[in-house]
């Protein structure tokens, strides 16, 4: 039975070696190479618009272009730093990743973060063509494409400026894996106070100076005469004050009228006592019974205690755990199969 189990034992590691190298091959062809993006290179990364003005409470759509040149690529990762200097984000990055709109990638990296005690949002994006072999390529054939976009929403005034991480940015060329990612540029947004531009102030006119003559002062002007007293008007006689009005009258509605009854346009008050006018008892109606109001956030002129709404921490996406390298899984393979052979039955 001892004999059998060699050769199959033998056909097994033969088998278990081949299918390693494949896919050793495979991965090397696939995988991109993560090195730093350099001055020059034949790829280009850029964020679009690199500098806008919005005002609190407007949201800016931006986009991130990728140009491969004429170079057909396998896959890019950038990451992106937001920083401000304020205590708060002057603009808030939306959502926790970013939309990709390339569909010839898989993006396996996609997460916006804040670090707070830094000052700081971290745009991370590491995105790869579908596995194939041989592999499947992307190429831009010169122009900008947009592979992702994001939004900033204005909170207050500040700048947000932002940088790309040079040192772990990469854009990987298909035929040998190299980084063909030149340095990317940077920029900033800026948001204003008053939402847009500031108004043009009206200048203020200079007023002209008078040129007094030499030796002092200028000439007093003549004193204003003061009008003579005219003769005052009788009953219906028109007025501008009481002064205008013999003694025993006043001036109302701009005629002179019999101060004890000024109704009347010839000064003669009626000596007949008016009959008052009965009045009518009011009735008190009684104050109605509010109705319940539970639930009602005010109550009796009391604020109602609401329990304060506990808010859900912010979703954190799992750390996958370290996976086996090639090497461990193929000894873990010859542990399994000596234990079968070998092992006590």
């Amino acid at each position: 039975m001892r004999k059998l189990t060699l050769p199959i034992a033998l056909s097994l590691l033969v088998l278990t070696l081949g299918l390693a190298a494949g896919l050793w091959l495979v991965r090397e062809r696939q995988l991109p190479e993560k090195k730093a993006a350099g001055p020059t290179g034949a790829a280009t990364f850029k964020l679009t618009p690199s500098s806008a003005s919005l005002a609190p409470g407007d949201t800016l759509t931006i986009s991130g272009q990728l140009n491969t040149g004429s170079t057909p690529v396998l896959g890019y990762q950038v990451i992106v730093n937001f920083t401000y200097s304020d205590s708060s984000a002057p603009a808030d990055l939306q959502g926790i990743s970013a939309h990709v709109t390339e569909p010839a990638f898989n993006c396996l990296t996609n997460r916006i973060t804040q670090d707070t005690s830094a000052k700081k949002y971290t745009l991370t994006l590491g995105c790869l063509t579908p596995i194939a072999n041989p592999p499947n390529t992307f190429n831009s054939q010169g122009s900008d494409t947009t592979v992702f976009t994001f939004d900033i929403k204005g909170a207050h005034a500040g700048n947000l400026t932002f940088s790309f991480d040079n040192s772990n940015s990469y854009v990987t060329q298909a035929s040998d894996g190299q980084d063909i990612l030149a340095n990317p540029a940077g920029g900033t947004y800026t948001v204003t106070a008053g939402g847009g531009s500031s108004p043009t102030p009206t200048p203020t006119p200079t007023p002209t100076p008078t040129t007094l003559p030499v030796g002092g002062a200028g000439p007093t002007p003549p004193p204003t005469p003061t009008p003579a007293a005219g003769p005052t008007n009788a009953c219906g006689g028109t007025c501008g004050s009481n002064s205008n009005c013999n003694s025993s009258l006043t001036c109302y509605a701009g005629y002179c009228r019999n101060p004890a009854c000024i109704t009347q346009t010839n000064c003669i008050c009626a000596s007949s006592t008016p009959t008052p006018t009965p009045r009518a008892t009011p009735r008190i109606s009684p104050t109605p019974t509010p109705a319940s109001t539970t639930g009602n956030p005010f109550l009796g002129g009391q604020k109602v205690y609401q329990p304060p709404v506990s808010v859900p921490p912010l979703y954190q996406p799992p750390v996958p755990a370290p996976k086996l390298t090639l090497w461990d899984k193929i000894l873990n393979f010859f542990v399994s199969l000596w234990r079968a052979i070998f092992g006590p039955h």
